[in-house]
């Protein structure tokens, strides 16, 4: 039961990256990613993102990402809340450890 519970709240906080994704500039985020990362970008699924080394990995850069857009010197106030919340998603999945959510 308890794994049921981690792989929900991961799901979750997958999306809630996603949606933050999506706010922003795609293209331009992932430009800020080696090709190796972008690549992975385009073919990975969701279950890969939530459920993999290379998905844990991807969602850091990513996040990484959006600091830094987020802490550009044309940063609205707006931004700095989503900064918040995009602080608590990295703290979130650096706990998750997905190896241990079965696959």
């Amino acid at each position: 039961m308890e794994c049921l519970r981690r792989l929900l709240r991961r799901s979750g906080e997958a999306l809630f990256l996603l949606q933050l994704i999506c706010q922003h500039n795609v293209a331009r985020l992932a430009q800020t990613l080696g090709n190796d990362l972008r690549k992975k970008l385009v073919q990975s699924t969701f279950h890969q993102l939530v459920c993999s080394e290379d998905g844990d990995q991807l969602a850091m850069r990513l996040i990484s990402a959006l600091m830094e857009v987020i802490q550009s010197p044309s940063c609205s106030l707006l931004c700095q809340y989503e900064s918040r919340e995009i602080a608590s998603a990295t703290c979130t999945f650096s706990i998750l450890n997905c190896s241990s959510l079965g696959q």
